[in-house]
């Protein structure tokens, strides 16, 4: 299956944003909709490779452990929204919780089928990024890359909606499944699916997050 990551782009303030589902994407995608960014929604494939060398890019990461945890009570809202999403699916009708999350990491181990379970690596496909963010310092993050592309929003950052205000809108249940209740296997299985991953948060954590 063919993933096509998504950008904002801005030709006029010159910078491009690379979407990764379940990174905050929700929050962010609503302070760059504000009309004085003046962006575009594309596929990043269609963005030309001009701008490419002369915009400012940046990019969200997020620690895959809690990525993965977000991106399955997504799956898993998917599936009782869209009855043909992963139809025929085994873990889908396994008993909630590590059962379940057990053949949800196995069916990961076949390859990502969406991307919000596409590794954080993949959906960047090797593109240069000159400014990172991380999910767990999002206000702050984001501030300082829109004060360094010349355009801070004007209005308030904070948290757009959580996959648990959605789930309650819909009148639809997910799983309460955390961090807490993952076993060492199953940490162990997380990381080695998105061991790039898990380099590329820790480097951005350790090392900075690009031109200040």
């Amino acid at each position: 299956m063919v993933l096509e990551p998504k950008c904002y782009t801005s030709q006029r303030r010159s910078f491009i944003w690379i979407l990764i589902p379940k990174n905050a994407s929700s929050t962010i995608r609503s302070v760059l909709e504000q009309p004085h960014f003046e962006t575009r929604f594309a596929t990043c494939a269609s963005i030309p490779s001009a701008m490419w060398g002369s915009a400012t890019v940046f990019a969200f990461v997020r620690d895959p452990v809690e990525r993965v945890l977000s991106a399955y009570q997504e799956v898993l809202l998917r599936a009782t929204l869209y009855p043909t999403y992963l139809a025929g699916v085994d873990f889908l009708s396994l008993p909630e919780g590590s059962t379940q999350f057990d053949g949800f990491l196995d069916r990961l181990d076949q390859g990502p089928w969406d991307l919000h379970v596409a590794p954080q690596t993949e959906v960047l496909a090797g593109r240069r990024v000159d400014l990172w963010g991380t999910v767990d310092n999002l206000e702050a993050d984001l501030l300082r890359i829109l004060s360094a592309i010349g355009c801070p929003p004007r209005a308030e950052v904070k948290h757009h909606r959580t996959r648990a205000d959605v789930i309650a809108n819909r009148n639809r249940t997910a799983p309460d499944f955390a961090r807490s209740d993952l076993s060492v296997s199953q940490l162990d299985r997380i990381k080695t699916l998105y061991h790039d991953d898990q380099e590329l948060y820790d480097r951005v954590v350790a090392e900075g997050r690009g031109v200040q």
